[in-house]
């Protein structure tokens, strides 16, 4: 383990790979310094020296939330205190980081400053890393999970920052102390652009409400993908339809070494697969994208920055699961050896072991059947959803290949088509023999395969509570008890680890009610009917994966 130093790291080798940074704090006076710092983060060794750490965290993706200076110098609502103060955001359970090369606003882990384009303002982004990073805390140390599922309310922090927002407009002292810290020398013009984007989000807000929150360590990300691109962007209102599937953000360790990926295995990793799927990613995180042709190379115009995610993917591919750390009591030898036997009779058909460390090592994807693994079926089932088609019908369903779309078509096949159509043009590097390993890995999936859940080795299963796909498990112990006997309330958004149990401690602001569509905590009845010694033997044992 370590501690984060940002003091003196360079920027040099990020800036030799390409890359556009956030290596700037904005234009104009800013905010005072925050009086307190972020305590003080341990990493673990996961196969990442500082740089590829900090670049994966603050390389910005194409993702443009609002103007950077207004989130920096924006007060909450009903107080004078900044909206991005380290206290309010650690209270969403994002997670602060120092301020240093990479983060010089010291803004959370994940949050980027997305460059100005011509005449206009840098933007807020957020990337990878605010969604899959995780953060436990035992005793007084603060472990970071790279890769690991975020803990945060995504769906809060966008509602409090549209109130944060609607309040500035409706207070001439908070409009006013905002103009002041951007050095804004026309009030009435950023009242005018700060309406504009507060009634953008307020829409934004409005098309992907959930008819119930999803509280920390979620989102219905697809949900609001199919949202974005179907009716957003596509310009079909009627296509839209409330993101009520929401899951816990998967671990991304082995993700480029998988054949398949998503909870539904429905990402296809061959070729471009990897480039699509993370451009995909941008549209849901507030990414653009134009559907009409461009005329100079008959692509899309999106905001996707095709050579960062390159090499976000590069810096995902030599991601290490992480190991049960010292600062956690220590595995019992005894017990983890019998567990190893307990895993190999009951758990490993469809959870196999890799070795974490393998730069060769690949995962062919386990896809059980929803009938069979019982879980909630609401992920595996909205993911069929149909849309009008709109001004793509007639277009080839993948923009280069498939066929003509009709007037109605899966919702999956626009983000697709939207997708590749941002890519062709753009710099990428062999694309069109990327896109036709993509397009022949797609052809070789089952036509008819049922709904189902893929099901992933376990290395670093210890860092990824909650469990099942649904966040709807609090920990392995939960996991191991009859379906009809797990906890059918629990509260979460508290970050104190159960090295027990092997989860986070029941606590914090949000109930998790499993009796709600969506959040179905049945299923999965694998290794339950274990006598108790011997689930705490096979507990012992995912410790040391």
């Amino acid at each position: 383990m370590k501690s984060i130093g940002l003091a003196g790291l360079g920027l040099a080798g990020l800036l030799s790979a390409g890359l556009t940074l956030s290596c700037g704090g904005g234009d104009g006076p800013k905010p005072a310094p925050e009086p307190e710092a972020p305590p003080a983060l341990t990493t673990l060794e996961q196969g990442w020296d500082e740089a590829a750490m900090h670049g994966f965290w603050f390389t910005p993706q194409g993702s443009r939330l609002v103007p950077y200076d207004w989130f920096l110098g924006l007060e909450q609502k009903g107080s004078d205190e900044l909206f991005r103060s380290n206290e309010n955001l650690d209270r969403l359970r994002f997670i602060p980081a120092a301020a240093g090369p990479y983060n010089p606003d010291g803004l959370p882990i994940g949050f980027t400053k997305e460059p100005a384009e011509g005449d206009g303002p840098a933007y807020l982004g957020m990337t990878c890393a605010a969604c899959h990073t995780g953060r436990i805390d035992y005793d007084d140390v603060h472990l970071v999970i790279d890769g690991g599922p975020a803990l945060h309310d995504f769906n809060t922090f966008l509602d409090e920052l549209l109130a944060a927002m609607q309040a500035t407009l409706a207070d001439e002292g908070k409009l006013d102390r905002l103009a002041k810290r951007l050095g804004a020398s026309d009030p009435a013009a950023l009242r005018e652009s700060l309406g504009e984007a507060t009634d953008a989000l307020a829409d934004r807000l409005t098309l992907n409400k959930p008819d119930h929150p999803a509280g920390f360590a979620r989102v219905d990300a697809f949900g609001n993908i199919f949202n974005e691109v179907s009716t957003a962007f596509l310009g079909v209102p009627e296509n839209g339809m409330p993101p009520n599937a929401p899951v816990s953000y998967p671990p991304l360790w082995d993700t480029p070494q998988h054949d398949r990926v998503q909870w539904n295995g429905s990402a296809i990793n061959a070729g471009a697969g990897p480039l699509v799927r993370n451009a995909g990613e941008v549209m849901g995180v507030f990414g653009s994208l134009d559907f009409a042709p461009l005329p100079d190379n008959g692509g899309y115009s999106s905001t996707i920055r095709t050579a960062n995610l390159a090499q976000l993917e590069d810096w995902i591919t030599t991601l290490e699961s992480p190991q049960w750390p010292a600062a956690l009591p220590a595995i019992d030898a005894a017990k983890a050896e019998a567990g190893a036997a307990i895993y190999e009779r009951t758990c490993v058909n469809c959870h196999p072991k890799i070795e974490r460390a393998d730069p060769a090592r690949t995962v062919k994807a386990t896809m059980v059947p929803l009938a069979t693994v019982g879980t909630d079926p609401e992920m595996a089932r909205q993911f069929g959803r149909i849309s009008k088609t709109g001004s793509l019908e007639g277009r080839p369903a993948a923009f280069v290949a498939g066929a003509p779309l009709p007037a109605q078509a899966p919702t999956g096949f626009l983000v697709v088509n939207g997708v590749i159509g941002s890519l062709v043009g753009r710099p990428v590097e062999g694309l069109p023999d990327l896109l036709k390993a993509y397009f022949g890995a797609r052809a070789q999936q089952p036509a008819n395969e049922p709904p189902s859940y893929k099901a992933r080795p376990l290395n670093g299963v210890w860092a990824t509570a909650p469990y099942l796909h649904n966040g709807s498990a609090p920990t392995l112990r939960a996991m191991l008890t009859p379906p009809a006997e797990r906890p059918k309330t629990f509260r979460l958004g508290s970050r104190e680890y159960d090295p027990a149990a092997v989860g986070y401690k029941d606590g914090g602001s949000f109930v998790y009610d499993t009796a709600l569509p969506g959040n179905s905590n049945l299923g999965h009845p694998f290794g339950t009917d274990l006598d108790e010694d011997s689930k705490g033997q096979l507990i012992e044992y995912l410790k040391s994966l």
